[in-house]
């Protein structure tokens, strides 16, 4: 998945001539794939704004953490596979 993500960034950046350095939003889920992919593009990722991202998976979705229903189970039943 980085390596698509990687490819996006290059053809936004030589085709279409946008910043090499993103700004990148995480809400929820979506600040983990943001942290996950400036972690592995440190010189692309000039910052990243996250609202109330979920940083750790036994966290999310809340309240499942004592729950013994395993969380891939409990996406799966609620989302669709992941």
């Amino acid at each position: 998945m980085s390596t698509n993500r990687s490819a996006f960034h290059e053809v936004l950046t030589t085709e279409h001539k946008l910043a090499r350095k993103v700004a990148l939003i995480g809400l929820s889920r979506g600040g983990l794939y943001c942290y996950n992919w400036a972690t592995a593009n440190p010189d692309k990722a000039a910052c990243i704004y996250a609202d109330a991202a979920v940083c750790d998976l036994k966290s999310w979705p809340g309240g499942k953490v004592n729950d013994p229903t395993p969380i891939v189970d409990f996406i799966v039943e609620h989302a669709g596979r992941p």
